[in-house]
């Protein structure tokens, strides 16, 4: 079984930005979620609130965090951009487009299923990751999912993948 956590309220977007205090106050509550799922392995982005988000319930169930690349966040452009909103929206229907040396929506997606498809499907995997490249993967098995869904994702957020590739949305 495959689980997919989007990482809790941060004060930005920085590779180092750190979870606000509501961010960190739901990375400890949901520890008794995760335990419900007897999960064994934990991949995250190397981005500090993905890691920050699964580190307590890592701890206390003496599981090691692997961090993995290629769960970092897309990176819609390498510059600034005024309307990123309606940009990252062009990128759930013209998955190749990029913007000033960005990633597209295809190669994201193409990182993200690779490294998904190499973990043992027998054994409960947790992956912590970021909304846009999460919606990516839900994307690859469901393809219903959008930018709409994208928008309606919170911090926390869970989803299952079942060994059918059937994703459910779970209740944090």
């Amino acid at each position: 079984m495959l689980y997919v956590l989007r990482h809790a309220q941060a004060n930005g977007q920085e590779f180092e930005a750190e979870l606000t205090e509501e961010g960190a106050k739901k990375a400890n509550q949901i520890i008794r979620d995760l335990e419900k799922l007897s999960i064994k392995n934990i991949y995250s982005s190397p981005m500090r609130r993905a890691i920050d988000t699964v580190r307590p319930f890592a701890v206390q169930n003496d599981i090691q965090i692997i961090t993995v690349d290629d769960l970092s966040e897309r990176v819609l452009s390498d510059i600034a951009i005024e309307d990123w909103l309606t940009k990252l929206k062009l990128t759930f229907t013209s998955f190749d487009i990029k913007f000033n040396k960005g990633e597209s929506s295809r190669e994201a997606q193409r990182r993200a299923i690779k490294f998904v498809e190499s973990l043992n499907s027998n054994e409960n995997n947790l992956i912590v990751s970021h909304g846009n490249l999460i919606a990516l993967i839900i994307k690859y098995y469901d393809e219903t999912f959008g930018f709409n869904e994208w928008k309606a994702l919170k911090n926390p957020d869970l989803f299952c993948i079942d060994e059918n590739h059937i994703v459910k949305h779970m209740c944090l």
